[in-house]
C-alpha cells in the first residue's frame, strides 16, 4: 500500500512537486473531488490495530473498502512494510473473505514494477486474512491534481505519469487481468519518479483466460462490479461485472486524461445515485 510522506529526490522531479503542491490553491479538480472525499470520510472508523506478533504495528496509513493498511516493521529483516487488514466488520463474510484473499493472490501473480509486490497472506489469532507488501512512498495523483494552481498546469508531467501508468496496464491486461477501480486515488506517484498502481481490491482475471504459469485465471463468480462513479464505465455502474474488460480500464485512463486537460472528472453530480446515472 502507499503512505504519503516528504522524500529527497531528483531537481527535475522536487520541481514539479514543489509546483504541485500549493496548500490552499482553490482549483476546479479541488472542487470537483469534494464528493470523493466525502465518500472516503464517511467509510472512516476508528478501530483499534491488530496485534501482530511477527510485525509491530506504528501506524495507519490508509483504508480501502473492506481492508485497513497499517505501517509495520519487520523485525527479522529491519525493513517497513505495509500490511492490509481485513476491517472486523467483515470478519464472518464469506464472500468477502474470498475477494480479500483473492485481492493477495492475484497481485502476487503480477510482476511488474507498477505492481505492489505482495510478501505473505496469513490470518489474525481472531481470523481475519492479512497481506504484507512492500510500503509505497509518495503522492497520489489526486493530491498532485488537488493542489494544482490551476488546471493547466505542468501537463507535461501530469501525460508522463498518465503514461507511465497505461503501461502497467497493458501488461496487466496482458496477463488477463482487470484492474476495475482506475482512479487517480489509486495511482502513487513516488519521490524518485516511480509510478505504480494501487488497491487492486475490485481486479479480477477475464473470465477463461489463463494465468502466465499455463493454469487457469482466478473465478471471478465472488467478485462484484466496483469503481469510483466519477470515472466509472458504463458497465461499471450498471453492475455487469461480466462485461468488464480491460476497456473498462482504459476508460478509467481517458477519465483521468479528462481530469488532467480539464481539472474535472467526466462525471460529476451532487449525489453518488446522479453521478451514476
Amino acid at each position: 500500500m502507499h503512505s504519503e510522506r516528504e522524500h529527497d529526490s531528483d531537481p527535475l522531479l522536487e520541481r514539479f512537486l514543489r509546483s504541485a503542491y500549493r496548500p490552499g490553491s482553490e482549483t476546479v479538480a479541488g472542487r470537483s473531488s469534494l464528493l470523493a472525499r466525502r465518500e472516503r470520510s464517511e467509510e472512516e472508523t476508528e478501530e483499534a490495530p491488530p496485534q501482530l506478533a511477527r510485525y509491530p504495528v506504528a501506524e495507519r496509513i490508509g483504508q480501502g473498502g473492506i481492508g485497513l493498511v497499517y505501517r509495520v516493521r519487520d523485525p527479522q529483516l529491519g525493513r517497513l512494510l505495509a500490511i492490509k487488514v481485513m476491517r472486523r466488520a467483515y470478519a464472518t463474510d464469506p464472500l468477502m473473505l474470498q475477494c480479500f484473499e483473492e485481492e493477495a493472490q492475484l497481485c502476487s501473480q503480477l510482476n511488474h514494477p507498477g505492481v505492489v509486490p505482495i510478501h505473505e497472506l496469513g490470518r489474525l489469532e481472531d481470523g481475519r486474512p492479512y497481506f504484507t507488501m512492500r510500503l509505497v512512498e509518495g503522492r497520489t495523483l489526486a493530491r498532485l491534481l488537488d493542489s494544482r494552481p490551476h488546471p493547466h498546469h505542468d501537463h507535461v508531467s501530469f501525460l508522463e505519469i498518465l503514461l507511465k501508468t497505461s503501461q502497467t496496464l497493458a501488461y496487466v491486461h496482458s496477463q488477463g487481468v482487470v484492474h476495475g477501480d482506475v482512479k487517480p486515488h489509486n495511482i502513487m506517484v513516488g519521490a524518485f519518479g516511480e509510478v505504480q498502481v494501487m488497491d487492486w481490491g475490485f481486479s479480477h482475471r477475464m473470465e477463461n483466460e489463463p494465468t502466465s504459469r499455463g493454469g487457469k485465471g482466478i473465478d471471478t463468480s465472488s467478485h462484484r462490479a466496483g469503481g469510483t462513479p466519477a470515472y466509472m464505465s458504463p458497465e461499471q455502474a450498471s453492475g455487469a461485472l461480466a462485461r468488464t474488460t480491460p476497456r473498462t480500464d482504459v476508460y478509467g485512463l481517458g477519465s483521468i486524461l479528462c481530469e488532467i486537460l480539464t481539472g474535472a472528472p467526466p462525471h460529476l453530480g451532487e449525489s453518488k445515485q446522479e453521478v451514476m446515472q
